[in-house]
């Protein structure tokens, strides 16, 4: 199911009330993806990602997927997580930290990978996902309103670079 940030989410209510599941957090400080949600029942985990697919995207990157990788075994559950080079300016979100959609590129000339916006980041936009290979995580602004271009940003890899 799907979680929202309305009083239309009823997920949250069902799991506890009906379910009687211990919500963990019910909210996260990051765009996109605020309102994932992740209860446990017994010895079962429950993930409510958002019901925006590029939301939903993001957030089973960062919260499902690591938890599939250790329940399996793996001694690296966490994404990998690389430095790379902006292409161009990119404005910072007042309230909260952005996994912004790139699409990284090697150049033998360059010391780092090159990210490249994937363009449009508003979580309606799927489209942004088509090439995206990577989210660079962006810091909240506070007095600084935008990482200029050339800036080094930390990128967790999504996919294969090629």
């Amino acid at each position: 199911g799907s979680v929202s940030m309305g009083d239309k989410d009823y997920l949250k209510d069902i799991l506890v009330t009906d379910l009687g599941a211990s919500i963990h957090f019910g909210r996260v400080n990051m765009k996109p993806g605020k309102p994932t949600t992740f209860a446990t029942l017994g010895n079962k985990l429950i993930f409510c990602l958002p019901g925006n697919p590029v939301s939903a995207m993001v957030t089973c990157h960062l919260f499902v997927l690591p938890a599939l990788k250790a329940l399996a075994g793996s001694s690296h559950p966490s994404p990998a997580l690389l430095k790379a080079k902006l292409t161009a300016d990119l404005s910072l979100d007042p309230e909260r930290p952005e996994y912004h959609r790139v699409s990284l590129h090697y150049n033998p000339s360059e010391e780092h990978l090159l990210a490249y916006s994937t363009g449009h980041q508003l979580s309606s936009k799927l489209l942004s996902c088509k090439s995206c290979n990577g989210f660079a995580i962006l810091p909240k602004a506070t007095t600084k309103k935008t990482l200029e271009k050339n800036s080094l940003v930390n990128v967790i890899l999504t996919k294969a670079l090629y």
